[in-house]
C-alpha cells in the first residue's frame, strides 16, 4: 500500500527521468558510432523498461487516477 500524495510526486519524478533518458539518446547519437549508440540504446530502454514495469505500473495499478497522459 502506498500514500497517494507521495506516489502521485514519484510518478511525476519517474515520468520526467523517462523524458531526460529519451533527450539523452538524441544527444548522445552525433556523437557516437553506430555500435556505441546501438549500446547506450540498449541499456537506456531496460531503464526505461524498468521505470514502467518496476515503478509506473506498481504505482497506477493502486492509483489509476494518476496514470500519466503518455501511459493511456
Amino acid at each position: 500500500m502506498y500514500a497517494k500524495d507521495p506516489a502521485k510526486a514519484l510518478i511525476e519524478i519517474l515520468v520526467r527521468h523517462g523524458g531526460e533518458l529519451d533527450d539523452h539518446l538524441r544527444q548522445i547519437e552525433p556523437q557516437c558510432s553506430v555500435e556505441e549508440f546501438k549500446a547506450h540504446k540498449h541499456l537506456v530502454g531496460t531503464l526505461l523498461g524498468s521505470i514502467l514495469l518496476d515503478g509506473l505500473n506498481v504505482l497506477v495499478v493502486e492509483f489509476p487516477e494518476l496514470k500519466p497522459a503518455l501511459l493511456k
